[in-house]
């Protein structure tokens, strides 16, 4: 459109001038009229090239998800309990891994692949998920229930604070993320309390891990954190 436009306009320019000239000066515009023809030329391949490159900027935008943009698709989706759309960010090989406190337990803690996220969340079944905390009595709960305790217990969607691969909050129990995930990426949703006479020792975190596969992010482990003993 610019180009037909400035085509239009020089030859009006032309026309114009042209017709009240001598042989001389029309040569001459001749020249600077192809002259200015080259420029436009010059103008319009550099404008192409740049509109090239914002449209390619736009698709590698689009096409790639930063590791805190995933984890709040994520967040929202598990404050949904939208399993069947759950299973679309999960590890394709290594599914998920569920721990309820800040230490992950590669032996024990439970790993869901990504085609039982639905079954667990409508199971009845009860599942040993690891130890309370203070009683150090086995976490037996169905999957729903574990859900409500010890994954979505407080609106994670809307938390305190955000931290992108970075711990806000520890209690006593180790925190061995960079050990378990070394190359995985993580962001952490936090409150920093709720009743004032906790004083803060009612915090809670929900951490969303995430590992790259086939050039792409999925979720290989949620895990709970909370002041502990």
């Amino acid at each position: 459109m610019y180009k037909n436009n400035i085509i239009l306009a020089l030859g009006l320019i032309f026309m114009l001038i042209f017709s009240a000239c001598t042989p001389k000066d029309t040569e001459d515009l001749s020249k600077e009229l192809a002259s200015l023809k080259d420029e436009n030329k010059i103008l319009q391949e550099k404008i192409s090239s740049l509109e090239e490159q914002l449209n390619d900027g736009a698709n590698n935008e689009a096409g790639t998800m930063t590791s805190l943009s995933l984890a709040v698709e994520v967040v929202n989706i598990l404050k949904a309990r939208d399993m069947n759309e759950l299973k679309n960010y999960a590890h394709p090989q290594k599914g998920i891994r569920f721990s309820p406190y800040a230490y992950i337990d590669e032996t024990n803690d439970i790993i869901v692949t990504a085609n039982d996220l639905e079954t667990y969340m409508n199971s009845s079944d009860i599942y040993t998920w690891g130890s309370y905390d203070v009683t150090g009595e086995p976490i037996d709960l169905n999957f729903s229930d574990y859900y409500d305790r010890f994954i979505y217990n407080q609106d994670f969607a809307n938390p305190h604070i955000i931290g992108n691969n970075q711990i806000v909050q520890t209690g006593n129990t180790i925190n061995n993320i960079e050990e378990v995930y070394p190359n995985a990426q993580f962001v952490e949703f936090h409150f920093t309390g709720f009743d004032p006479q906790y004083t803060g020792m009612d915090w809670t975190s929900l951490r969303i891990v995430m590992e790259e596969y086939n050039s792409q992010l999925y979720i290989i482990g949620i895990i709970h954190d909370e002041w502990t003993i």
